[in-house]
């Protein structure tokens, strides 16, 4: 950041003026010297002469940040970033280091606002959800300041975030729910992109905390939208959540109708991304509403050879491992259920992800009472049994524990 003097210094040379010029008759050579080194502060009265002679606004000379050197900032975060939504550790950490000396000296302007859209964006992948819930009340003021509606709403939306990969559903559940009014109140002009994203992190959250009927008609709404805009390109995942969502609460006919418009889009939208997660539905389709645990297998091998398959390797994984344990093929089901030992953040965040996880360390436990591994069985199946007291009224928690007193039971008749 340049100071004072090093920018009346700038602007004198890239307008080719001498200190002589600029100086004239209300101050001297030596006095501007001074200045530009950073010697000597000039007067209001000095200041404003300065500016008249580099014919220039004062506000250019006091601004530490003029909109040229803003919009370079802009540009270099473009390049960084590739207009990807979300970002990885390295690209977090360029931006990082490129924004964060700069932030508490932005002026209110939009262009500054966006350089403080890209900071908040790089707390995910780095998993610093604290240091982002605060930076996020910071830059809600900033925009409330400036009337920046749409970047208010994208500020809510990546705090309510924060909140929920910090476990704090309700937090998130209130902080995403004031984004929601925002975007849908129709006293402010908020673009359908922006709405979009934040009615579908509405719908995700309220499943999180158990607000079903709220859940379905953010989502109701949200089909709406995209159909009404025109505005597909998150729509796969949209159709995705609420299959997923009626597979979980047991909604055959629901499960179906959304099953036929995600095969239907993705027909027509032919994105590995876009394919890659009709798969991801199959592989719990096949495991949790239609048992076929071959086809549970044929869609897990076909998702590995996607690039994809890096970021939800653990779900195909505990997903293959519940298949062959039904094929009987247990020695196979404990090496796919292998990664519960080795994998610390295998959980998943979503109440949902998490059932689907604990739901597989009890399948484990029968895996490993098959082979006779009687101890380590008793071990996963107590942890899942624990573990399912905290969880959201689902399918999955009665299976656990139904699950949990048949193999006690097996183990008792097995020390008789």
């Amino acid at each position: 950041m340049k100071t004072l003097g090093q920018r009346i210094r700038s602007l004198r040379k890239a307008k080719k003026m001498t200190l002589v010029d600029i100086a004239g008759e209300q101050m001297t050579k030596g006095m501007l010297s001074l200045i530009e080194n950073d010697k000597a502060k000039p007067s209001i009265e000095n200041l404003q002469y300065i500016a008249n002679q580099l014919h220039v606004e004062v506000s250019v000379l006091t601004d530490p940040f003029p909109l040229t050197e803003l919009r370079k900032i802009i540009d270099d975060l473009h390049q960084i970033v590739q207009n990807k939504k979300w970002l990885d550790v390295s690209q977090a950490i360029q931006v990082k280091n490129l924004v964060e000396p700069i932030i508490p000296e932005l002026p209110a302007n939009y262009e500054a606002a966006q350089i403080y859209l890209y900071y908040l964006k790089v707390f995910p992948p780095l998993e610093a959800f604290e240091q982002g819930i605060e930076e996020a009340k910071k830059a809600v003021v900033f925009f409330k300041e400036l009337a920046l509606y749409k970047e208010l709403a994208t500020t809510y939306t990546l705090q309510a975030i924060f909140y929920f990969n910090q476990l704090q559903f309700e937090q998130a559940y209130e902080t995403i729910q004031v984004a929601y009014k925002l975007v849908q109140s129709p006293y402010y002009t908020i673009d359908p992109i922006t709405r979009i994203d934040v009615s579908y992190h509405m719908a995700s959250f309220c499943y999180a905390t158990n607000r079903l009927d709220e859940a379905d008609q953010v989502l109701q709404h949200l089909l709406k939208t995209c159909h009404e805009e025109k505005i597909f390109h998150f729509y796969a995942h949209i159709i995705r959540m609420a299959a997923y969502a009626a597979m979980i609460l047991q909604q055959p006919e629901k499960v179906e109708m959304y099953r036929e418009r995600l095969e239907k889009y993705t027909a027509f939208d032919t994105h590995p991304n876009t394919q890659y997660y009709l798969h991801v539905f199959y592989l719990f389709y096949y495991n949790t509403y239609d048992s076929k645990p071959l086809k549970v297998l044929e869609h897990a091998r076909i998702m590995k050879e996607f690039d994809e398959a890096f970021e939800t390797l653990p779900y195909i994984e505990v997903e293959t491992g519940k298949a062959l344990y039904k094929l009987g093929r247990f020695q196979e089901a404990c090496e796919a259920f292998h990664f519960f030992e080795t994998e610390r953040n295998w959980n998943g965040v979503h109440p949902f992800n998490t059932a689907r996880f604990q739901e597989g360390l009890a399948y484990y436990a029968c895996t490993l009472f098959e082979l006779g591994q009687i101890e380590a069985a008793k071990k996963w199946i107590q942890r899942a049994y624990e573990e399912q007291k905290i969880m959201l009224p689902l399918a999955e928690k009665q299976w656990i524990c139904d699950t949990y007193n048949w193999l006690m039971e097996q183990m008792i008749k097995n020390n008789e």
